[in-house]
């Protein structure tokens, strides 16, 4: 398991790797998700852009404490978790932005 990613041998539990590589194919524990839907009210908007939880960080993209201008502005990662892309698309979209001016890589 730990082939693709070697960093993680001998410092993360078997545990939190599993998740991980479920997470980043986009399959996410139910737990996972409400735990985020119950935690995330309690999240100011930069807390909940820059958690550690890419469900809140997904959640971010649509809250609309997160202004136009914030929006626009925003800057991903290469590594940046698909799900928050793919809010962050929709988010943009909605707001009749188009996305050749996306700062999203």
């Amino acid at each position: 398991m730990y082939e693709c990613f070697p960093a993680f041998a001998g410092n993360v539990h078997d545990m939190d790797y599993s998740i991980f590589i479920l997470e980043q194919r986009n399959i996410f524990n139910v737990e996972h998700v409400y735990d985020a839907f119950v935690q995330y009210p309690h999240f100011s908007i930069e807390e909940a852009i820059r958690s550690d939880n890419v469900v809140i960080q997904a959640l971010a993209m649509i809250d609309k404490r997160l202004g136009k201008r914030r929006l626009t502005h925003l800057k991903f990662d290469p590594d940046t978790h698909p799900l928050v892309t793919t809010f962050y698309r929709i988010r943009y979209e909605a707001e009749g932005l188009s996305l050749s001016h996306s700062l999203l890589n």
